[in-house]
């Protein structure tokens, strides 16, 4: 993952992130290994360390036990990264004694190898975060209520508890918690890169100004381990992890997705393995959609031709037209899930008409003006503003002027309107008026905060409801 920071639209600064190198595969089986990875005791020690903050740590914020993860290096957490993979593995088969990995592109598999003492310490974990303690065979046999201390037994409570409430998840969803309130508290901090491999995910990160790239480094790898350990959600009494089927990963999805975007943090990777559980949500979709289209903006598309990467590192973000290729299926796809999302077919109306689709675009934003709500009023303005465009692109000029018009009587400090009504004079080849709309723009207010154009937040407005969503996400959980 690469996260760029860069100027955008009238001054506004802009972060985005994107998908650069961000590949794992591990699991948990009994195939004959080619190579053996001995674990230190050290690594079984951060283990329990880490569930045990993830026992105390209160959903929604930082506190003590986030702090302590957030001050690990990257390196502990991407060892931490296979003992949480072999944690889970072990909740849900206690019996299970042989852990292989393959690293990112590579064509050797690992074996993790445990001694008998590290593998009896990470088994007693495993009961405890499953709450099975004293109801699973293998955890009777072995006595891992007897190696666990008190904290560790009210962690086995806790999650007996909800188990028998119908969530097995107890811990891998709180693991996500903390995991995404360490990413969300960020800046997310980087070191030197380090391109050996792994068995862990990496994740560089890319800072920029005014579309040019100041720094890349490696990012600490919190998203990654959050979406892993929800990979592993499944229903009560199920064999196989099912995500999909449940409320708090969709929900987890959506809220963090928008949170990421709010802030300018546009992770593609991020969305796209939602969108793998979730492929009718219209809201992702939509957010997914709304990523693509600002991939194919052209301050963005800067940073795809500026950027110098490591050998290996791939940008995971394509050219302007198959960008707006991308966010008009995207987009398409949430109005045909859900034909009353009047938003999604205004982003919809736009894409078009920037792919040169003006009958299209025309007919999608009118459309979607019919039914936009009343709030937020940026909406309507938004509609009006594309739908200018679009007919001037079709060269309906007297209905472009009317669409630009009813945008600047909804915000009148606005320059954007009145740049559009100057470019349509002139292309109608009127000088005069032109200059007429130019001389209202260089009459609005000089300092930016005085005049308020919507246009400055159309890439973050689609994420609006990110607090929203992240207090319905931790409520239960609090």
């Amino acid at each position: 993952m690469t996260i760029i920071a860069m100027r955008h639209v009238a001054r506004r600064s802009m972060l985005v992130a994107f998908v650069c190198f961000s590949a794992s595969s591990a699991r948990a089986q009994v195939d004959a290994p080619k190579l053996s990875e001995p674990v230190a005791d050290a690594r079984i020690d951060r283990i329990e360390l880490w569930v045990k903050a993830v026992a105390s740590h209160r959903p929604g914020g930082m506190d003590e036990a986030a702090n302590a993860i957030a001050a690990w290096p990257n390196g502990d957490l991407q060892a931490l990264w296979i003992e949480i993979t072999n944690l889970v593995a072990l909740m849900r088969k206690p019996a299970l004694n042989h852990f292989v990995f393959k690293p990112p592109g590579g064509r050797v598999s690992v074996l993790v190898s445990y001694k008998g003492v590290q593998l009896a310490r990470l088994r007693a974990l495993a009961c405890a975060s499953a709450g099975i303690l004293l109801d699973d065979h293998t955890c009777v046999s072995v006595s891992a209520a007897d190696s666990v201390d008190n904290d560790l037994k009210a962690l086995a409570a806790r999650a007996a508890e909800s188990r028998r409430s119908g969530d097995p998840n107890y811990l891998v969803k709180r693991g996500a918690l903390m995991h995404s309130d360490v990413a969300m508290a960020g800046p997310l901090p980087t070191t030197a890169i380090d391109q050996r491999p792994s068995l862990a995910p990496q994740s560089f990160l890319m800072r920029m100004s005014d579309g040019q790239p100041q720094d890349l480094g490696q990012a600490a790898i919190h998203w990654e381990i959050a979406r892993m350990l929800l990979d592993d959600v499944r229903p009560s009494g199920a064999d196989k992890p099912s995500p999909a089927s449940d409320e708090m990963v969709r929900l987890w999805y959506r809220a963090t997705a928008a949170w990421m975007q709010k802030g300018e943090h546009l992770n593609r990777g991020h969305l796209d393995r939602g969108r793998t559980f979730f492929p009718k949500d219209a809201d992702i979709l939509f957010l997914l959609g709304c990523l693509h289209e600002t991939f194919a903006d052209a301050q963005v598309q800067g940073v795809v031709r500026s950027a110098v990467l490591p050998t290996g590192v791939v940008m995971d973000m394509l050219d302007e037209r198959t960008e707006l290729k991308a966010a008009e299926e995207l987009l398409k796809a949430a109005v045909d899930v859900r034909p009353e999302f009047a938003e999604a077919r205004l982003r919809l109306g736009r894409v078009l008409a920037l792919r040169g689709r003006y009958p299209d675009a025309i007919s999608e934003v009118r459309l979607a003006l019919q039914t936009l709500p009343a709030d937020p009023p940026e909406l309507r303005y938004y509609g009006e503003l594309f739908l200018g465009g679009a007919e001037e692109g079709a060269s309906h000029f007297n209905e472009s002027r009317a669409a630009y018009e009813r945008a600047s009587a909804l915000f009148p400090l606005a320059q954007s309107p009145f740049m559009g009504l100057s470019e349509l004079a002139r292309r109608r080849g009127d000088r005069v008026s032109s200059l007429a709309a130019m001389q209202k723009v260089f009459a609005l207010p000089p300092v930016e905060g005085d005049r308020v154009d919507p246009w400055w937040t159309y890439h973050v407005i689609q994420a609006r409801d990110a607090d929203t969503l992240l207090a319905a996400l931790w409520k239960p959980y609090r």
